[in-house]
C-alpha cells in the first residue's frame, strides 16, 4: 500500500466528507471544515493511496503565547472504514506529532466523545493519557469529552532510541 501524507486542500473535501459520514454518528457538515480550515492555527491534512483520500485529520497549532492553557489539539481524525486496524490513524498522529516537535511543541491534546469508546481506545494505544471530563465539551449536540493528552518528547525519544524516526 502506498501512501503520501499532504496538505488538506478544498478539491479534498467531497472524499472527507465522505469518510466523516461513514465514520461519525454525528458528522461535521462541510460548513464545519470550511469554518476550522479558515483558522490560522489549524492544519488540515489528508492520506492518499492511489489518489484516494482514505484518511485524513485536522489539529490546531493551539496559542503560540500560552501553550499551557491552549496547546496543539488534534479536532477531527478519521480513517475510511474498510481500512480500520491498518495504523493509518496511527501513522497520522505520529506525523502530526513530528510536524509539532519541529515547531518545539512538547504536547498534543484531543477531546474525544465519552460514549466514543473506540476512539479512546485508539488514542490511549497511541500513548495519550486520560486526564479527566470536559463537561458540556461539544454544542451539538450538548455532550461530555474525555480530554487525552500525550506529551510528545516522551514519544519521540522512545521512537529515535527503537529507529522509528
Amino acid at each position: 500500500m502506498s501512501l503520501q501524507i499532504r496538505w488538506m486542500i478544498r478539491r479534498d473535501l467531497a472524499e472527507v466528507l465522505e469518510i466523516e459520514w461513514l465514520c461519525f454518528r454525528f458528522p461535521w457538515g462541510e460548513r464545519d471544515f470550511i469554518r476550522s480550515l479558515r483558522h490560522t492555527r489549524t492544519i488540515g491534512l489528508v492520506m492518499e493511496e492511489s489518489g484516494a483520500v482514505v484518511a485524513y485529520a485536522l489539529y490546531e497549532l493551539g496559542d503560540p503565547y500560552d501553550l499551557e492553557r491552549s496547546p496543539p489539539c488534534i479536532t477531527n481524525l478519521a480513517v475510511i472504514p474498510r481500512l480500520h486496524d491498518r495504523g493509518l490513524g496511527r501513522r497520522l498522529v505520529e506525523d502530526i506529532s513530528r510536524r509539532l516537535l519541529r515547531n518545539k511543541r512538547d504536547r498534543l491534546e484531543v477531546f474525544v466523545a465519552d460514549f466514543n469508546l473506540d476512539a479512546q481506545h485508539f488514542f490511549a494505544a497511541c500513548g495519550f493519557r486520560a486526564l479527566g471530563v470536559a463537561r458540556d465539551h461539544y454544542e451539538e449536540p450538548i455532550g461530555d469529552a474525555v480530554r487525552f493528552c500525550r506529551r510528545l518528547t516522551e514519544r519521540a525519544e522512545a521512537a529515535v532510541a527503537a529507529g522509528l524516526w
